[in-house]
């Protein structure tokens, strides 16, 4: 009985550091994101930057990176 209850800590571990860092992928993303829209070129006008499309690749990994770990969350722990 012992042994399972260390595993399932163990493993729970793994997923919330997953969780946490698939969270930060997803915030830092949306921030990029953000920023890159918000820049401007020396003309004055809007455009789409590298900041915006590697924020905006960022959020999209995080945030289905986050569904796989609630996923296998759920999976090990039923």
């Amino acid at each position: 009985m012992v042994d399972k209850v260390q595993t399932i800590e163990q493993t729970s571990k793994i997923f919330k550091l997953q969780q946490l860092l698939a969270t930060l992928l997803w915030i830092v993303g949306a921030i990029l994101f953000c920023v890159g829209l918000g820049s401007k070129t020396a003309a004055g006008t809007a455009s789409t930057s590298g900041t915006s499309v590697i924020g905006f690749l960022m959020f999209i990994v995080g945030f289905i990176w986050g569904i796989v770990v609630r996923f296998l969350i759920w999976w090990h722990h039923r």
